[in-house]
């Protein structure tokens, strides 16, 4: 390898360096915002306490996010994608098994975000989140629309409306999350199991069917 190639080299392995400490700042960030407005909300919390926790300056924080509101939405599209991630695996699954799936994972979300879900709940109302959760609510709901179509063709379920229904199921799903962070269901993981059941096989007798 000539000189300039080794010099072109040794560039590229500085920017590829340069870019992963970069990344590792922009999650140690997002994980110190997460604990933050978690704890505090969205108007009390401050990028100060954010930056402290970090171990970055407060300078460090506005490289990657310029106002408070700015790293408060780049939280919720972190996290936001990271559920949407798993979510779309469930594409892959046998249908009846994604729907199984499904309602564990957002049960267990309920377990393990129960903070920051509940200081999102109360912040509901914030105007900038709008977008982002329009954006959220719609992705989780063709998502679950698709795998009911699966369903449908493979004959595992029945025909039906899959817009409708999905949009029954996130609902349902969602409303299980705020029975949880109140104290209405004790039990997620029978909670989850009795959903599914509901869901496969309804509630009407078979003599009525």
């Amino acid at each position: 390898m000539n000189g300039q190639g080794r010099g072109n080299m040794a560039l590229l392995k500085r920017k590829s360096a340069k870019r992963r400490t970069g990344d590792e700042s922009r999650q140690r960030i997002l994980a110190a915002a997460s604990d933050v407005f978690a704890a505090y909300g969205f108007e009390k919390a401050s990028v100060r306490e954010v930056a402290g926790r970090a171990g970055i300056s407060v300078g460090g924080i506005y490289l990657y996010f310029r106002t408070k509101e700015e790293l408060y939405t780049g939280l919720m599209r972190s996290q936001m994608d990271e559920f949407l991630g798993r979510i779309e695996l469930l594409r892959t699954e046998i249908p009846l098994t994604a729907l199984r799936k499904l309602i564990d994972l957002y049960m267990e979300i309920a377990v393990t975000k129960t903070r920051m879900l509940s200081t999102s709940i109360k912040e509901y109302d914030l105007e900038f989140k709008r977008p982002i959760r329009d954006v959220f609510f719609r992705a989780q709901h063709r998502i679950i629309a698709a795998v009911l179509k699966r369903g449908m063709r493979d004959g595992s379920l029945r025909p039906m409306d899959c817009s409708a229904t999905a949009l029954m199921i996130l609902v349902t799903l969602r409303g299980a999350i705020l029975g949880y962070l109140t104290g209405d269901i004790r039990r997620p993981k029978e909670y989850g199991k009795a959903l599914y059941e509901f869901f496969m096989n309804g509630i009407r007798s078979d003599k009525y069917a």
